[in-house]
């Protein structure tokens, strides 16, 4: 199971754009860490640099739609 997923297919509005599947967004976050081979450090600076590669390719409504998500779970993690 990826990390955060409850199993069930939770999605949220961003925007005016389609929403943001959680599931979807931590299979990006996974997909960033493919083929580094544990070379990710203690801070995770090889999955960072591999996920803004990775979110570069998407349009710029997928950037903020990832990053609208992101704030959201993030402010979660401290209600």
């Amino acid at each position: 199971m990826v990390p955060g997923s409850t199993g069930v297919s939770c999605r949220l509005a961003v925007g005016d754009s389609r929403a943001v599947d959680v599931d979807e967004f931590w299979a990006v976050v996974e997909s960033a860490g493919v083929g580094l081979d544990g070379r990710t450090g203690d801070d995770g600076e090889a999955v960072a640099a591999a996920l803004v590669t990775r979110l570069a390719a998407t349009s710029p409504e997928g950037i903020l739609e990832f990053q609208e998500l992101f704030d959201q779970l993030h402010d979660a993690l401290y209600c």
